[in-house]
């Protein structure tokens, strides 16, 4: 008996052993049927991870592009040319600020909004000089032209030759016709436009009101170089104001006509907070010429200047109700960008649901791309006739390097969210009547003397430096960024093509170019113009 259970242990033994040799040894035939429960739960797991992505990768895809959407209609602000983009002066030096001198300004006594533009000064650490010699800028709301000649190349003036030329209406209207002919571009954001002074528009203005529907339409006569709404006749559909007009263009042969004729904006967009006869409104945003070498010009956000009387296209009795110039009415009143966007989104959400989807998802930001390129363009049309240090006529020499300027734009909305741009204009007023007003002036006035600043002194330091990205932008948006490149910084034709940058909303221009509904501003009276137009409208 003894020996019979020694021998079942030794066998039990022997047995455990082997179970133990089949657990370890990788060469024994057990193993795999040991590890099969394990190797099954390695294949659900990678199973159900196959699955897990089959579903969260297209998810995340769709995330992908919906951000990048949301980037391209909601730009990273603020907006600035590409590093691709080489922007430099024209000049292999320039001239330093002497150290006694730098960062201090000069206002003049008597100038206006002076108390505005000193708080600005000082905020950000600037120091006032007591004579203009000894000051790095000189900021004066009144342009003094003996002044042109009399400044150091390390000085900047916040004027610069010929920046006239785009602040008058007709001389204005004139330069973006001849931009738009140059360049073969349709002016969408230009109202339909006659410069009475020349006799081929003259007589497209006769022709539109005798054979098109020009007398059931109703006109603007504008007189240029006045402001806040003087100057302005209105000329109601089959009025006799326009017949009578249009008889006086018939009998006279003379060109010193310097009026304007523009077709009156119809469906605009109102000023609807809970009003039963809300009166129709304006905006005002700003720009700003920072550098003439090389030249640099940015946008920045404004305020909604409104009517003084309900707007009503049925009655032409009153001029006030189609007009919201800064007239300093007691009825005047102002809107701010945050109950513009407001208005823009229930006008959207309640009465345009049928617009694109790209104008639906933002329309504020929709309506500031358009007043972007509207600036951009008139840079561009007015390059080489003003923001420059080239004089012309009586003007003196202008003998600094540099200057700068704040400006200020003025658009009309319609029903569509269509901007139309109506004038650039050269004085905007700085009136703190309203609290907001105060906080955009502050934004206004600090960043640009940064902005300035910051860019003479890269300048400065040498033509290498790269001078974008730029640090202190504030509220501002780049729009126009170029230079006349210096032969010994560009040699190839590939770098000199990325030597200029401008804004362009290509997405609403490709929109308009496929439904043609606007009618172009400009109408220009050659052949070349007119066989454009006939192949457009064939294909």
């Amino acid at each position: 008996m003894l020996r019979n259970q020694n021998k079942n242990k030794n066998i039990s033994l022997k047995e455990e052993q082997c179970c133990d040799s089949t657990t370890f040894s990788p060469t024994t035939t057990n193993v795999v049927d040991l590890k099969k429960p394990k190797t099954r739960q390695r294949q659900l797991l990678l199973l159900t991870k196959r699955k897990q992505a089959v579903v969260v990768v297209p998810i995340l895809f769709v995330i992908l592009l919906l951000t990048v959407s949301w980037f391209h209609h909601h730009p990273t602000r603020p907006l600035q040319p590409p590093s691709i983009y080489r922007i430099h002066g024209s000049r292999s030096m320039y001239a330093k600020v002497p150290e006694a001198y730098r960062h201090k300004f000069f206002i003049p006594e008597n100038t206006p909004f002076r108390p505005v533009m000193m708080r600005a000064f000082r905020a950000v650490g600037w120091t006032p000089a007591d004579v203009a010699e000894e000051a790095q800028f000189v900021w004066d709301k009144r342009c003094k032209s003996s002044r042109f000649g009399q400044l150091k190349p390390w000085q900047r003036y916040s004027y610069y030759p010929n920046w006239t030329v785009w602040d008058h209406k007709d001389t204005f209207l004139e330069g973006m016709q001849e931009y738009a002919q140059h360049h073969h571009i349709d002016m969408y954001m230009i109202p339909e436009t006659y410069p009475l002074g020349k006799v081929e528009s003259r007589q497209l203005w006769q022709q539109r009101l005798d054979d098109g529907d020009g007398m059931q339409l109703p006109w603007v006569l504008k007189e240029p170089n006045l402001n806040n709404g003087q100057g302005i006749t209105m000329l109601p559909p089959n009025s006799i104001e326009l017949q009578q007009l249009r008889n006086e263009l018939a009998s006279s042969k003379e060109n010193d006509d310097n009026r304007v004729v523009q077709a009156y904006i119809c469906h605009e967009l109102t000023w609807d907070f809970g009003k039963r006869a809300p009166p129709k409104f304006d905006l005002r945003f700003y720009w700003m010429v920072a550098s003439i070498d090389p030249l640099i010009v940015l946008y920045h956000d404004g305020y909604v200047r409104v009517g003084h009387a309900p707007y009503d296209e049925s009655n032409w009795g009153s001029t006030t109700q189609h007009l919201t110039t800064h007239t300093y009415r007691s009825t005047e009143d102002k809107g701010t960008m945050m109950e513009l966007e407001q208005l823009l989104q229930q006008h959207v959400r309640r009465k345009k649901p049928d617009l694109p989807y790209f104008i639906r998802q933002n329309p504020l930001e929709h309506v500031r791309n358009q007043c972007r390129q509207a600036i951009a363009h008139t840079v561009r049309a007015f390059s080489r006739k003003t923001f420059g240090t080239s004089t012309t006529g009586k003007q003196p020499k202008f003998t600094a390097e540099g200057a700068y300027g704040l400006y200020g734009a003025d658009f009309i909305l319609d029903d569509d969210l269509h901007v139309w741009y109506i004038e650039a204009q050269a004085g905007p007023g700085m009136e703190e009547d309203f609290d907001f007003r105060v906080d955009l002036h502050r934004d206004l006035a600090q960043s640009m003397i940064r902005i300035v600043d910051e860019i003479q002194d890269k300048l400065e330091r040498q033509q290498e430096t790269r001078i974008f990205p730029l640090k202190h932008l504030g509220g501002w948006d780049v729009v126009y960024a170029g230079n006349r490149p210096h032969q010994k910084h560009y040699s190839s034709s590939d770098t000199q093509s990325r030597s200029r940058w401008y804004y362009v909303y290509m997405e609403y221009t490709k929109y308009l170019q496929a439904h043609p509904k606007i009618k172009s501003g400009f109408q220009i009276p050659n052949s070349k113009a007119t066989s454009r137009r006939k192949q457009q409208k064939s294909t």
